[in-house]
């Protein structure tokens, strides 16, 4: 069952009605830089009104990593059997961080510890109507355009979280 979850790696999840649990999560390799990489984990909620996922990064170094927030795209599905319905995912940092007349700006930043999860951004969405609130959600992290205007420095820290894949089940208690 992990193996269908995840490459490697764990991360805590916790649903509406649910106990923790701790199912698998990507593991960020250093694709870019060996000096820049992080662990990526995320945790969800089942809300009634939809469903919010967290996401935290970890420096997988033996020192602290500083990296750009609200830079990730998370996109998601919700599969059923056969069926699948795309979930629309928003950033809570991206409509939270102030705008500019250039437009919005990647502009605030973290330091990702070595010992504890850091929040990185948390994303939410909208359980499609009259579809149960079971079955298997599909996500995929992607960086969203403005990382290109980055130094290369900040967006070698960021390359390890793009194109992650992955599936959590999703049941509801009710």
């Amino acid at each position: 069952m992990s193996a269908a979850l995840t490459r490697r790696g764990f991360a805590k999840v916790a649903g509406a009605g649910l106990a923790a649990l701790c199912l698998p999560s990507p593991l960020l390799s250093g694709r870019a830089h060996a000096s820049a990489a992080g662990v990526l984990a995320s945790r969800w909620e089942l809300s009634p009104q939809g469903l919010e996922i967290t996401l935290f990064v970890r420096s997988a170094l033996s020192g602290p990593v500083e990296v750009v927030l609200h830079a990730v795209e998370v996109r998601g599905e919700l599969r059923i059997g056969d069926a699948r319905h795309p979930l629309s995912f928003t950033s809570e940092g991206r409509e939270t961080q102030r705008r500019s007349r250039a437009g919005f700006r990647l502009n605030r930043r973290a330091v990702a510890g070595v010992e504890r999860d850091t929040p990185y951004d948390r994303f939410s969405a909208t359980w499609p109507a009259g579809v149960p609130r079971s079955g298997i959600l599909a996500l995929e992290t992607a960086l969203r355009p403005e990382v290109e205007r980055l130094d290369e420095d900040a967006r070698s820290r960021l390359v390890d979280l793009d194109g992650l894949h992955f599936e959590l089940p999703v049941v509801s208690s009710t």
